[in-house]
């Protein structure tokens, strides 16, 4: 939200922001913060990396939803599982809540579980040659991947993600719409970013209406099931 009015202490012309994913890697954030701009945080960040406070956070609760992506997998006959996650290039409450979810729902299980970390950055090449390589190491026969499109490449090129592949059950906790969530066999979590993309705007706009709001409030996600998935009772 932008202003032609230029504050006296701050470089920039914005009355509020909204910022996605904020990671410490990202410095304007901190800049609006120290003078004064209201902030709308889409996405909580990381609670041991709170540098700033932002005005308001309008947030997912992943690990649940990878716990409960775990337990229908294993539900369905799986009995060694696997995530690939984001690596320290985005350090987000989004990607270390994904790990913690999947830990803890392997524990829980008392199954074998093993995470890698890639870039969310990385190229077909790398995400199939990261696949395999955990694939021939420990033989897990579901696989979450953690950044967006990675299992629908999965998907494309290994020919995973259907019975009797060599990984039956693929999930994505990020589901990219043309890959993953329109696809009948995969499991993946849909934030559905349109509609929070539309109430981040609304909320900023209302906060420099001047309406007070809870600083932190939960934005509802799903998970689109694959149809050979053993799908929890609603």
């Amino acid at each position: 939200v932008s202003s032609d009015r230029k504050s006296k202490t701050s470089p920039v012309s914005v009355d509020g922001a909204i910022v996605v994913d904020w990671t410490p890697k990202l410095r304007a954030p901190r800049l609006l913060h120290d003078a004064g701009v209201p902030i709308l945080a889409a996405g909580r960040q990381a609670s041991d990396l709170v540098e700033s406070t932002p005005t308001q956070t309008i947030w997912v609760n992943y690990a649940p939803l990878v716990s409960q992506i775990v337990s229908a997998a294993e539900k369905s006959g799986a009995k060694r599982f696997a995530m690939i996650a984001p690596d320290d290039s985005l350090r987000s409450d989004w990607a270390v809540s994904i790990v913690e979810g999947f830990n803890r729902a392997v524990e829980e299980l008392g199954v074998p579980g093993y995470v890698v970390h890639i870039p969310v950055t990385a190229s077909p090449a790398k995400i199939i040659e990261t696949a395999l390589s955990l694939c021939e190491a420990e033989s897990p026969d579901c696989v979450i991947f953690g950044p967006q499109r990675f299992a629908g490449i999965a998907k494309l090129h290994l020919g995973w993600g259907v019975p009797g592949s060599r990984v039956p059950y693929l999930a994505s906790c990020a589901g990219d719409p043309l890959s993953e969530l329109s696809d009948d066999a995969l499991t993946s979590i849909s934030a559905a970013p349109w509609e929070f993309g539309e109430r981040c705007g609304k909320s900023i706009v209302d906060i420099l209406g001047g309406a007070e709001f809870p600083k932190m409030r939960e934005h509802p996600a799903k998970i689109i099931w694959g149809e050979h998935w053993a799908q929890p009772r609603s």
